[in-house]
């Protein structure tokens, strides 16, 4: 495979690793090729910033500011699957851990992983 295949396969595959995004099959996946990736990290980051500021920006145009950032954090969500928050949940409960401090909600599993169902092509039409 060329030089700018092999990058491109790189690339698809930090995106797959982000973001829910569909990835074509023949990128394939393994360790090495995820630590190859790494230098498409950023661009897959301002990928993500761009749809989401996006949203933004189409939603402010037309809802007030809260709800235009509502959609715009849910948007994120949905693009990521929640991998930041997913880190915000394991930084909260090591906080915890750290400062003998509760969070004001409680959780099923305090350091466990946030898992977002897949959407279905009806619940993005609703």
């Amino acid at each position: 495979m060329g030089l700018l295949a092999d990058q491109l396969r790189l690339a698809l595959t930090a995106t797959r690793y982000f973001t829910r995004l569909p990835v074509p099959r023949w990128t394939g996946y393994s360790e090495r090729q995820l630590n190859d990736a790494v230098r498409y990290f950023p661009l897959v980051g301002i990928l993500v910033g761009l749809i989401t500021g996006g949203v933004y920006l189409l939603a402010i145009s037309v809802f007030p500011q809260p709800l235009a950032v509502l959609l715009a954090m849910v948007s994120g969500v949905l693009l990521t699957g929640g991998f930041h928050e997913d880190g915000l949940q394991a930084g909260l409960a090591v906080a915890e851990q750290l400062g003998g401090v509760r969070r004001p909600w409680r959780v099923a599993e305090e350091s466990g992983r946030i898992h977002l169902p897949a959407p279905t092509p009806g619940a993005i039409a609703a």
